[in-house]
């Protein structure tokens, strides 16, 4: 891929920073058949040619990406390739835009001017401290834009940028890089919920990120083991029989990450907070051989992990970081009797400073709101009887309940809250905002989320949104998130993971989501139709991207929502789905009890509505699945009743609809897996190829017809590979069907030998018998004689034969 580097001459120290950084990843990436080149061009306003300014410009209109950097001015030729890059990008989608702003007081008036141009377009720049900063941000943007992905498959999930206003921790830093570079490669880093251990990890990364040459980042959200093995399973595209069990597929893949990237390597898991899966990582994570940081709420009992302990934040820290969102006036003894209250806890300093700035609370005044909010009756009730023992951290949640009032925003506010309190509690794009919530006034949609940002109730990194878990808890009690006043956002989510024809309709895009589905089917524990049919969407998912396990879990959700809710045709296709997953894991009884239940249920629906040709479809793939079970049985009369049943609907439902292309690969498959069975009756009853000879090639030609069909018409490689399939089952019955003339023909050849044999040896002794008395008596006339006719004697019996 082809980088274009624009910038002032004053930057040029920057650039050739970059310039050496992007050398020494070449190295790395040409193992992966990646090549970065980069062109530069520095902008000192010099009387500089058309010719060779026109150069650049063809050259910016050529390129992949183009990264511009500005500092304390905009350069004349600069902006001139900013506005070729821009609209080069308006026509065909390419460069890529990115542009960097070093932090300076120092901007002259056409810098300030440009800025507030980028601003009305809505093209975000970003800033940068120094040039290991602006290294790391450049190769992680090229991360994010897919042009570093591994050629196993989607990219590996990069860190999140820190807090912008993280303070302190220093020493906690400065102790992990030394755990990890010299005495252990496994830190965890332990600490109350919203005490700042992410942040720590993120601020890690931000300043030693040179020092890796690659820094994976996984989330866990639904448990350790199902999230690594999804997230690795799609980069690495490792294919896994079914009946593998997750454990055995994240070791291997571990072991697969530590093959595909060598060097010094960093693996970052965050929230992983099981005690005993984190016991069983261990060793998973020593065949891999990264340095390994995980952040965690809960100590494993396992020597192999050096422990570092995330605490309150120090005096002078905590109130730097409350005086950054706090600009009023702050007495430091009333400051410090507040900070002491909220336990210097990193999460509630920055929401109780937000909020006493929003409300123009004096420090007084938000004193008195924690401890009359921890005297409201409805908090007491909570704390319960033993009020003197309340834990910290549930003490911090009344905290968080006093200072939040939902109630005084307005119903618009209210509804982006009521959403992130069930969403996942991780960095989450504004363009995904946008679609989930069906954005229709953008402009209104992100001032509303910059009032909640500056309000203290989200964060905010770039485009990026977050609410942090503890308040997601006070979110989704005090807005009622229920089923009626998320069902838009349940919707939508459906829609965007609804699959066709067992194929997703967009996969990279079901990527982006499976996440926030995951999260808002665990929110909620009543039964609905809609969340049955998102789990149905979720199983669909991890099938197609071969992770069974959690389909599995997620199938059998759905069936229990849809019993619940009396739904019997999403109930019969979650019944369907069970029961293959089981037969897939080998686990053939349980698989034939679910697709009797299927049987059962759909015959029921069908007979209520016979025209049905929905139905009709799915009773015949019904049969087909108990055909297969039965044939796995070695049932071979059941599963050709069955196949015979589900040909004859399919027949039916392929002569009304000759066109559709479902029914035309379903009524294939039938013909394919009919004529299987009619072959293996050949092979029981020898004698009765006759009955099924012409069965078989006429099923096989049939189904060869069908996919050629399909072939010409949708161009799809799996109807062609059916095609080629189906032409050598139909060579193989073609040889076949012969086979028990060839057993005749050899059995008579035995027989003959046999019989010749065996008279051969009678005429022999006959010879001996005869001639034996007269072996004296007998003349050589005699025996001149009687030689020639026994010897023709023997030869017309010998022809007989």
């Amino acid at each position: 891929m082809t980088i274009f580097l624009a910038s002032s001459f004053e930057l040029q120290e920057d650039i050739e920073a970059i310039r050496l950084f992007i050398a020494a990843k070449n190295d790395m990436l040409n193992e992966k058949g990646v090549y970065l080149k980069l062109v530069t061009w520095e902008d000192s306003n010099a009387i500089v040619p058309d010719g060779l300014q026109s150069k650049y410009n063809e050259a910016i209109k050529q390129c992949d990406v183009i990264f511009f950097l500005f500092w304390r001015k905009a350069g004349k030729y600069t902006l001139e390739e900013f506005a070729v890059a821009y609209e080069q990008f308006q026509a065909t989608g390419k460069p890529h835009i990115v542009t960097y702003f070093k932090d300076t007081k120092e901007r002259t008036p056409e810098l300030i001017a440009f800025q507030e141009q980028l601003g009305s377009e809505k093209h975000f720049y970003t800033r940068y401290e120094n040039k290991q900063d602006l290294c790391n941000q450049i190769y992680d943007q090229l991360e994010k834009l897919g042009y570093l992905i591994n050629s196993h498959g989607r990219p590996l999930p990069q860190a999140p940028k820190p807090p912008s206003n993280f303070v302190g921790r220093d020493d906690l830093l400065i102790e992990i890089h030394q755990q990890l570079a010299e005495h252990n490669r496994l830190v965890l880093v332990n600490g109350l919920g919203g005490i700042g251990k992410t942040a720590m990890a993120q601020k890690y990364v931000e300043r030693y990120r040179a020092e890796y040459n690659s820094v994976v980042w996984i989330f866990i959200q639904n448990g350790l083991v199902q999230d690594m093995v999804t997230i690795l399973q799609a980069s690495i595209q490792m294919d896994f029989t079914a009946n593998i069990p997750a454990d055995h597929k994240l070791e291997y893949l571990m072991m697969a990450l530590g093959d595909y990237y060598e060097g010094n390597n960093l693996l970052v898991v965050d929230n992983a907070n099981d005690a005993d899966e984190l016991l069983h990582l261990v060793v998973h994570l020593e065949a891999c051989g990264w340095a390994t940081l995980i952040t965690s709420r809960c100590i494993p009992d396992a020597e192999e992990y050096e422990i570092v302990r995330v605490d309150e934040l120090p005096e002078s820290d905590a109130m730097l970081l409350f005086r950054g969102h706090y600009p009023l006036e702050a007495d430091g003894v009333e400051l410090r009797v507040l900070l002491e209250k909220i336990y210097y806890h990193t999460l509630l300093i920055e929401l109780v400073a937000k909020a006493g700035k929003k409300k123009n609370f004096t420090i007084g005044q938000l004193v008195e709101r924690l401890d009359g909010g921890l005297a409201h009756q409805d908090l007491q009730r909570n704390i319960g009887s033993h009020s003197h023992k309340v834990s910290k951290k549930a003490r911090l949640h009344e905290y968080i309940v006093a200072m939040f009032e939902p109630e005084d925003l307005d119903a618009n506010q209210q509804g982006i809250l009521r959403y992130f309190s069930v969403l996942p509690a991780v960095d989450i794009p504004l363009e995904h905002f946008k679609r989930l919530f069906a954005v229709e006034d953008e402009n209104g949609f992100e001032d509303d989320l910059d009032y909640l940002f500056q309000y203290g109730w989200l964060s905010r990194k770039d485009t990026s949104y977050k609410m942090h878990g503890l308040v997601q808890d006070v979110m989704f009690t005090k807005l009622e998130a229920n089923l009626e006043s998320c069902k838009k956002l349940i919707l939508t989510l459906n829609g965007i993971m609804e699959s066709k024809d067992g194929f997703l309709l967009d996969l990279n895009k079901a990527w982006d989501y499976q996440e926030y589905a995951q999260s808002v089917v665990l929110k909620f524990k009543e039964s609905d139709t809609n969340i049955g049919v998102l789990n149905f969407y979720l199983a669909d998912f991890y099938i197609n991207i071969g992770n069974l396990e959690p389909a599995l879990t997620s199938i059998t959700r759905a069936s229990e929502h849809f019993t619940q809710c009396d739904d019997k045709e999403h109930l019969v296709a979650s019944y369907e789905c069970i029961g293959s997953i089981h037969q897939t894991f080998g686990q053939i009884d349980t698989a034939l009890k679910f697709f009797e239940l299927d049987i059962k249920l759909t015959k029921e629906l069908y007979k209520s509505n016979p025209k049905s040709e929905s139905l009709k479809n799915g009773l015949a793939i019904s049969y087909e699945k108990l055909g297969n079970i039965h044939q796995a049985l070695g049932q071979v009369d059941k599963a050709l009743e069955f196949f015979e049943l589900s040909m004859e609907l399919m027949k039916e439902l392929y002569e009304s609809s000759p066109k559709n292309v479902e029914v035309k690969n379903n009524l294939a498959i039938s013909y394919r897996a009919l004529a299987v069975i009619y072959q293996s009756k050949m092979s029981f009853y020898t004698f009765a190829f006759k009955r099924y000879n012409q069965p078989v090639l006429a099923l096989h030609e049939k189904s060869i017809n069908l996919w050629h069909e399909l072939y010409e018409t949708t161009k799809l490689d799996s109807h062609k590979q059916n095609v080629e399939y189906a032409a050598q089952e139909y060579l193989k019955a073609k040889v076949a069907t012969y086979a028990p003339i060839i057993q005749l023909v050899i059995m008579l050849i035995f027989a003959n030998f046999y019989i010749l044999n065996w008279i051969s040896g009678w005429w022999l002794i006959g010879l001996v018998v005869f001639f034996w008395p007269m072996r004296r008596s007998t003349t050589k006339k005699m025996w001149m004689i009687k030689l020639p006719i026994l010897g023709l004697v023997g030869l017309a019996a010998w022809l007989i034969v």
